[in-house]
């Protein structure tokens, strides 16, 4: 049973009254991009009337920017630009003639004004005071240090003295590889693999004061140890500090080239029963966030298996799993019963219904199991033509479930190189109850998207 926490409000028995019966209740949803998108319409689907509160990074670029249109067009009741005064967007707030029943946030870009205002307004969420301890990566395994749990070995370097301190103390090499990163970047923008102190500097000199795509300045770059361990994701929802796992992806990440080390090809969606060791992850991932003290909604936590010491975070993300969604129709197409946006709007809104949602995922013998595979471009250039055949073939696939294509160009028009979230073209969703069907799929998904013959462009031939 969900234990909730009780908001009290100040207010004279007449005025309770009053609000009773002439506010109708609404939901505030920060930044409905990305899955947050898919989140607005579960909300309207399920007949919540919305308060969309947009935060000032919004114009920064996203992979899924080129449904803003769609997502902007959401059918709300008010919509609020969030400028840099939190009293500003809180007094728009409660000016409105709405009961405003709880606050979600839909993408990273709005993680820290979801905070605010769920504090500001006394609502169900987490404290703003420890944001930057969910935010921050850094920050992130130093808390699960202090609390006793696994974490990185890293450093924060914000000039070149700090970075030869660093270097002096990692001493990377090929045989102990350093990752250098943004403390609170997205999208696998800006990771570098380094395996020499040279390697480390350039890194450095390419993100110090640099901007990452949600609009913020890089003064501190992160440098952590290299995992190499099989990396999972764990997609989870808190309902007053208890957790549920609601969905725990294998993931597939290669390095598809020195400017990609580690590129997210795909995930496959699991069951706890799957691998002997998913169960430590899952606690472990529990006991993060309790450390991180997230209290309510979604988060996605990345963390490596590592031999001999188990499970270890890569990093926290504490709103839904991203990726503009892709992975719904996969997670629904399966018959597992839930997904993390409907349990989070269960945990929210529906007690009943999300009390009845499993500690960790379980699929059953009927339950399909499924893959996502990103659309990439092995090489940029000019398109000469669009392979449609290609197209074609992919969605004759015993297993093929759905395409979701995110900028993808035509003929004519300029096709770049994926080594990033920035730089993908969508997502391919294969779902199968034999898992050999689905193997054979997938596999032959990638030799798709990594051969230049086989790719779903023909480049033109510059002379």
């Amino acid at each position: 049973m969900c234990i909730r926490d009780r908001v009290s409000t100040q207010s004279t028995g007449l005025e309770l009254f009053v609000m009773a019966q002439t506010m109708a209740p609404a939901v505030v949803l920060v930044d409905p991009f990305s899955t947050g998108a898919a989140l607005a319409e579960h909300l309207l689907e399920r007949g919540f009337s919305l308060i969309i509160v947009l935060s000032s990074m919004r114009d920064t670029p996203m992979p899924w920017r080129e449904q803003e249109k769609r997502e902007l067009d959401i059918d709300c009741v008010a919509k609020i630009q969030h400028s840099t005064e939190l009293d500003e967007t809180v007094a728009a707030l409660k000016a409105l003639p709405f009961e405003l029943m709880d606050v979600l946030v839909g993408a990273e870009s709005g993680v820290v004004l979801y905070d605010q205002l769920c504090d500001a307004l006394s609502l169900r969420g987490n404290r703003a005071a420890t944001t930057s301890t969910r935010i921050d990566k850094f920050e992130q395994h130093e808390a699960l240090r202090r609390a006793g749990l696994a974490a990185c070995a890293q450093g924060l370097a914000s000039n070149e003295e700090d970075l030869e301190e660093l270097i002096a103390r990692f001493e990377p090499s090929a045989d102990y590889a350093v990752v250098v990163k943004s403390v609170d970047g997205s999208g696998n923008q800006g990771i570098s693999k380094c395996e020499s102190a040279d390697q480390v500097r350039e890194a450095f000199a390419q993100l110090i004061n640099t901007t990452n795509m949600l609009g913020r300045t890089i003064g501190n770059v992160l440098l952590q140890e290299h995992l190499s361990g099989a990396e999972y994701t764990i997609d989870t929802v808190s309902c007053a500090g208890s957790h549920k796992c609601v969905a725990i992806w294998r993931q597939d990440r290669r390095a598809l080239s020195p400017e990609s080390p580690f590129m997210y090809v795909g995930q496959a969606l699991l069951s706890i029963q799957d691998e002997p060791h998913l169960e430590g992850l899952v606690r472990y991932a529990f006991t993060a966030l309790d450390a991180l003290e997230m209290r309510y909604g979604a988060a996605c936590l990345e963390i490596k298996h590592e031999q001999p010491r188990g499970a270890v975070l890569v990093e926290v993300n504490c709103r839904p799993d991203g990726g503009a969604g892709a992975w719904l129709p996969l997670v629904e197409e399966s018959g597992i019963g839930y997904t993390q946006i409907s349990a989070l709007t269960d945990m929210y809104f529906d007690p009943n219904g999300y009390d009845s949602i499993p500690e960790m995922p379980i699929l059953h013998a009927g339950c399909k199991r499924g893959s996502v595979s990103t659309i990439r471009s092995p090489a940029g250039g000019v398109v000469q033509r669009v392979r449609h055949e290609v197209f074609d073939r992919i969605r004759a696939m015993p297993s093929f479930l759905s395409m979701n294509l995110v900028n993808f160009p035509g003929a004519g028009e300029e096709i770049l190189q994926t080594v990033d979230l920035l730089s993908y073209y969508g997502c391919i969703d294969l779902c199968h109850a034999d898992p050999e069907v689905l193997h054979r799929d997938y596999q032959a998904l990638q030799e798709i998207m990594d051969n230049p013959k086989e790719a779903l462009v023909e480049l033109r031939i510059e002379e």
